[in-house]
């Protein structure tokens, strides 16, 4: 078969599978009904006379909302792309005439409330499509260790981490991401989590900055954070709100909770897999040492930490 043929093969599979999903329907996830009533005060009953009525001044923000793919939808479309080289902007022209010419009006589900067919402009599936980024290549070599280390479902997953990504990574972090890969076989419950959060952090990175020094700069600065909000806490049991907000004491803007949730996943890519030099800082910031004055005997600490 030849390479031509291949991508016939695959470009017919895709269109297949986008004309499969737009066809049983566009489901309302409760994430776009909470912020369509919390926004605009439109109940899930009254978004159809919404959505139909063109001179309604947030039609379009609100179809936007509803056209972009949901996570299931893209882990079904995930499985129909290749992960190399991209779709081109002649074959996603071609999907997307072919999809509004078999779908001329959508089919809306809102659960437990209604369905109903809306009809559609061509410039709305262009919406759904580049919405789905198929124009972004996946780097094969990554996409190979995956497979060899995960299972499908991990595999979609973490693709989709990539493919949500504006920009590709560059060859030096599409290395670290498959020795990260294949030295996390044993974390696969949490991998996911771990790859999605690896792949953020990666794009934050400047050019002045290392990877390994980033991910160890932002363990730090995890650990630091969790200092001040306790430090807070402890402020909070002091004095009042009100004298601290006077004094422009800085409020701490995450729960402990998140923060200490943050920390386990960097330091178990940072430690625990990737074996980056432990912060001694962490350890002692795990532990409860109690609270001693100046005048506290001092071998009561060290035997704490022996």
């Amino acid at each position: 078969m030849t390479v031509m043929e291949n991508k016939k093969i695959n470009r017919e599979s895709l269109e297949q599978g986008l004309l499969k999903l737009v066809g049983e329907g566009i489901v309302i996830p409760d994430e776009v009904l909470f912020f369509a009533e919390s926004t605009w005060g439109l109940s899930p009953e009254e978004i159809e006379t919404a959505l139909q009525d063109p001179r309604f001044e947030v039609r379009d923000e609100l179809l936007s909302l509803i056209l972009s793919p949901d996570k299931e939808m893209r882990a079904a479309l995930e499985s129909q792309l290749r992960a190399e080289p991209a779709c081109t902007e002649v074959e996603i022209e071609t999907l997307v005439g072919s999809l509004w010419k078999n779908n001329p009006v959508l089919h809306i589900i809102i659960p437990e409330v209604t369905r109903f067919d809306l009809p559609v402009e061509l410039e709305d599936f262009h919406y759904l499509i580049s919405k789905c980024y198929l124009d972004r290549p996946l780097d094969s070599t990554l996409v190979a260790a995956l497979g060899e280390t995960f299972s499908p479902k991990t595999v979609i997953s973490c693709r989709l981490a990539l493919r949500c990504r504006s920009t590709a990574p560059a060859p030096e972090q599409v290395e670290f991401l498959c020795r990260f890969t294949e030295k996390s076989g044993t974390y696969e419950d949490i991998f996911v989590e771990l790859f999605t959060l690896a792949v953020r952090l990666l794009a934050e990175i400047n050019d002045d900055t290392s990877i390994e020094q980033y991910f160890l700069d932002r363990r730090r600065q995890l650990i630091k954070t969790l200092r001040d909000i306790k430090s807070f806490a402890e402020k909070r049991e002091r004095y009042s709100m009100e004298y601290l907000m006077m004094q422009r004491y800085p409020v701490p803007h995450e729960s402990e909770e998140e923060v200490r949730h943050q920390l386990h996943l960097v330091t178990t890519i940072t430690d625990a897999i990737l074996g980056f030099p432990p912060d001694p800082y962490f350890q002692t910031e795990l532990r409860n040492l109690g609270t001693y004055g100046r005048r506290k005997d001092i071998s009561r600490v060290i035997r704490v930490l022996s």
